[in-house]
């Protein structure tokens, strides 16, 4: 038997690349203010998780969680917008 994956509701997505990309991610410097080993952190609901630059913030309008490049690349893909009103499709 196949299977397919169900229609999942859009999510919202930004890729992050440095601090301030994103208001989840973290620095974590201990007692130093340097970005220590590019040490950037997310909290989730399953746990604190590293992020590194290129990986998506994926808010899935219940929590937010830190996604890999290329699992990004082959779970999600673009929205299409709808057409304003008047216009055709």
């Amino acid at each position: 038997m196949k299977f397919r994956l169900k229609q999942v509701k859009p999510v919202e997505a930004v890729q992050w690349f440095k601090d301030g990309d994103h208001p989840a991610v973290f620095i974590f410097c201990g007692r130093s203010s340097v970005w220590v080993n590019g040490n950037a952190y997310i909290k989730t609901p399953d746990g604190t998780y590293s992020v590194q630059p290129g990986d998506w913030i994926v808010e899935d309008g219940t929590e937010i969680y830190p996604c890999r490049p290329d699992i990004f690349a082959a779970t999600y893909e673009l929205e299409q917008a709808e057409p304003a009103k008047g216009e055709s499709k």
